[in-house]
């Protein structure tokens, strides 16, 4: 997977999107706003990175919650049990 934010100006607009790509799978584009109670705000470029990197690390791990805990197998934290026949390219 590979997740890219960047800004992007038109004329007087600017604002910021990300993309993500799996593979060689058609990339998914898409604005980022940024809200704060409630309200659209602007933030710094450096704001706007911190704040995307802060989500998509967020996201990542209640992806990972979905996962397995399994005691049995010594593990404490959760993990992934991908079924090879389900997920395997064919």
């Amino acid at each position: 997977m590979h997740a890219e934010f960047f800004k992007v100006a038109d004329g007087n607009n600017i604002w910021f999107e990300v993309a993500i790509s799996v593979d060689n799978s058609k990339t998914f584009r898409m604005p980022v706003f940024f809200s704060q109670n409630g309200k659209l705000v602007k933030v710094t470029d450096s704001q706007a990175q911190s704040i995307f990197d802060s989500w998509l690390k967020e996201r990542a791990k209640n992806i990972a919650a979905f996962g397995s805990l399994d005691e049995q197998s010594g593990m404490k934290d959760p993990f992934l049990a991908l079924d090879v026949n389900r997920w395997e390219k064919k």
